[in-house]
């Protein structure tokens, strides 16, 4: 029995069609808004020696404050590609409310962090909670009513605080601090890695960040703060 043709649908033939045209698109771009940045890809036309199709995906670049030190702020590339970026090179900076550069400097906070100014901020209203409830419990307490001090033991918060960032416990633990934190970015990172540096800065404004990078290809790029990755001239 002869084998019976099969035709494709019209259906499928357009399904073909639009999936043909997905893939064979050349120098467009898709912008996703992602936070305060833009995830971009970009993809070009092979090139005549006949390397494959280098492509950008997702590779960017935010600046975060941080929410307790009020001078701090957390600076993080993410490559979201599939391939390694080399040659890595972060430029951190700061801004006016105009969004000109500031002649104030930001830099890294290794060695600098003020981790005591970050206890005497957090601790104490931590301390008053705990330390409110442990002036509950204890007035429940046969006898030990007229042990605790008029007001309870919150006021105490602050006291408590002093005494930890002025022991010794507490000095052992800043310097271990300040040498696991990192203070540049590495010249490469691979598939899905991140790398962060924490930045601290004297004055107004805000922190962005320009990237420049090379491709799996070899191709550089720039990105600018707040937009899409460009071939570099």
């Amino acid at each position: 029995m002869a084998a019976e043709s099969v035709q494709p649908s019209a259906s499928s033939a357009a399904a073909s069609d639009t999936t043909a045209a997905h893939h064979s698109f050349t120098s467009s771009q898709q912008d996703l808004r992602v936070g305060r940045d833009n995830i971009t890809q970009i993809s070009y036309a092979a090139s005549g020696s006949g390397s494959n199709s280098g492509r950008v995906r997702a590779v960017t670049a935010s600046a975060e404050k941080v929410p307790v030190g009020k001078r701090l702020w957390t600076v993080t590339v993410h490559n979201g590609t599939r391939g390694p970026i080399t040659h890595l090179v972060v430029d951190v900076y700061v801004v006016d409310e105009l969004g000109n550069r500031s002649a104030f400097t930001c830099e890294p906070a290794k060695g600098r962090l003020p981790l005591a100014e970050i206890f005497r901020e957090v601790l104490p209203a931590t301390l008053e909670g705990t330390l409110g409830s442990v002036t509950q419990h204890a007035q429940s307490m046969p006898g030990m009513v007229g042990a605790i001090p008029p007001g309870g033991l919150s006021p105490y918060a602050g006291v408590m605080t002093n005494y930890i960032v002025a022991s010794p416990q507490f000095s052992a633990l800043n310097a271990q601090v300040q040498a696991a934190l990192p203070d540049s970015f590495p010249k490469v990172l691979t598939a899905e890695q991140q790398a962060a540096v924490v930045y601290l800065f004297e004055g107004e404004g805000d922190v962005q960040v320009d990237i420049s990078f090379d491709d799996e290809d070899g191709n550089q790029w720039v990105r600018v703060f707040g937009q899409p990755p460009h071939r570099a001239e």
